[in-house]
């Protein structure tokens, strides 16, 4: 658990703003990123220094707000911004996360803006770029210089104790197909699968979602079958099939780092979760840990109960 926790950190600044201020002594002043997020003003190089001192091996991004305000009061560092201020993020997990709250982000090399991030369009070592298209219907992938466009309508998953939104009723399972793909993609650096984040439902103020993994082919050519498979949530019960789980909630979030796929999930209630899949180059993940990093207004958190 040390070890996820540590992860954890590496991911969200709300890990590593809890992690710096439990390993403090009372008498020492808080880091910049604690200070940051109490209000006060912190020049952001600090936080880039206090990052890279720690995890150099993160990317960290610059961020500007696009709109008229964009929001972060969520999660760190608990502000609201105007348009054209600044922020920076703690690699492309919450860069994903402000730019879904209108920002755009770039990414720094040595404390520079070196390239913009392709927050929508992650790259792997091999080429593979990824992004959704047709009104959020489909999934783009291009792999050893080959581009291709599945359908997800074709995408199906039994969700266990699903929320039945035709019955406005709790069921056992019921088989659902996507109703549209999220704004979160993952792309392994190493495998080149490509994680996507889709809803499956929405009904009385619940999303039911999932993630589905492309594996593309690994051919030279980019020629054979493309698979893909349904990331298995686990639960209470033994799921009764391999394209079954138990349902996600909103998601927030979707990284592979060091050889795992990290989920964020939260809900309305204000729940906020990190699931950890260990990835396979047959299996969307299996499921590994899970870390709460909100306590909403249910007790038993989005973390599955086994």
């Amino acid at each position: 658990m040390q070890q996820l926790w540590n992860q954890i950190r590496n991911v969200s600044p709300i890990g590593l703003t809890l992690g710096l201020l439990f390993s403090m002594p009372a008498s020492a002043e808080l880091p910049p990123t604690a200070r940051y997020a109490q209000g006060k003003d912190v020049d952001l190089e600090l936080i880039i220094e206090e990052w890279q001192s720690r995890m150099p091996d993160i990317p960290i991004y610059a961020c500007t707000c696009q709109e008229d305000s964009c929001e972060t009061k969520p999660r760190w560092p608990l502000r609201s911004y105007k348009e054209n201020e600044p922020l920076v993020a703690l690699g492309p997990f919450n860069a994903d996360y402000n730019v879904s709250k209108g920002f755009k982000c770039e990414i720094l090399a040595d404390a520079e803006v070196a390239a913009e991030a392709e927050v929508d369009q992650p790259k792997t070592e091999a080429g593979t770029t990824a992004k959704i298209v047709n009104d959020r219907r489909s999934l783009e992938i291009t792999h050893n210089g080959q581009t291709r466009t599945i359908d997800s309508r074709t995408w199906d998953i039994t969700i266990v104790d699903a929320l039945d939104c035709d019955q406005l009723a709790q069921v056992p399972s019921k088989r659902l197909n996507v109703l549209r793909l999220t704004d979160y993609i993952a792309v392994d650096q190493l495998t080149g699968q490509v994680a996507v984040g889709a809803l499956l439902s929405e009904c009385v103020e619940t999303h039911q979602s999932a993630v589905f993994v492309v594996n593309p082919a690994v051919s030279s050519d980019g020629s054979g079958d493309w698979s893909v498979y349904r990331l298995m949530v686990p639960g209470p019960q033994t799921l009764p099939s391999g394209s079954s789980s138990y349902p996600l909630f909103s998601l927030s979030g979707l990284t592979y780092m060091d050889g795992h796929l990290l989920v964020g999930e939260n809900t309305v209630a204000d729940n906020a979760a990190v699931l950890v899949f260990k990835a396979g180059p047959k299996t969307a993940g299996t499921y590994f840990d899970c870390v709460e990093l909100g306590q909403g207004e249910n007790p038993a958190g989005l973390c599955p109960q086994r």
